[in-house]
């Protein structure tokens, strides 16, 4: 069962990678031509993908190091050694291995850690983008009133 698990989350991993990775090289490769959009907006679509493009090969890494602890054994290892040292103190060389798998498993988390805070950054990249243009037509809605005003009260005065 734990085996299936890891098999459903590497390859889901893999899948969305392998999705957004390229749904990201196209909104790169699609981007020269947008010509109606300002520099700053070309910007942040462009530091978008490669914000998202790091996230695919962070998950790419995450599936390669959750494969690799099923695969390569030091799941089976970690688990014997740790009933082992329960029955009876460990040896060096069993210390050796579950400070390895300790490791492992701390450059998994790291991984893991990076992912989310790429998603952390795209998160406050989009509010950031979206107060902006949110303030932009604000700003323009504001105009526009005061337009319309000093067009209303000119006719209310009699000027046309």
């Amino acid at each position: 069962m734990e085996y299936t698990i890891a098999f459903l989350i590497v390859v889901t991993l893999l899948s969305l990678a392998g999705y957004f990775g390229w749904r990201q090289y196209q909104a790169l490769r699609d981007l020269p031509s947008e010509e109606s959009m300002s520099d700053e907006d070309r910007r942040y679509f462009r530091r978008q993908a490669w914000r998202r493009l790091v996230g695919c090969a962070l998950m790419v890494i995450l599936a390669g190091l959750l494969s690799a602890w099923y695969l390569l054994g030091p799941n089976e290892q970690a688990l014997i050694l740790i009933e082992q040292a329960q029955k009876q103190p460990a040896t060096p060389e069993q210390q050796r291995i579950l400070g390895q798998g300790l490791l492992y498993l701390s450059a998994a988390f790291l991984v893991l850690l990076a992912l989310v805070l790429v998603a952390g950054l795209d998160f406050l990249a989009i509010r950031s983008y979206g107060l902006r243009h949110y303030r932009r037509i604000q700003s323009d809605r504001r105009d526009m009133i005061q337009r319309q005003l000093i067009r209303l009260r000119g006719e209310r005065n009699g000027h046309t």
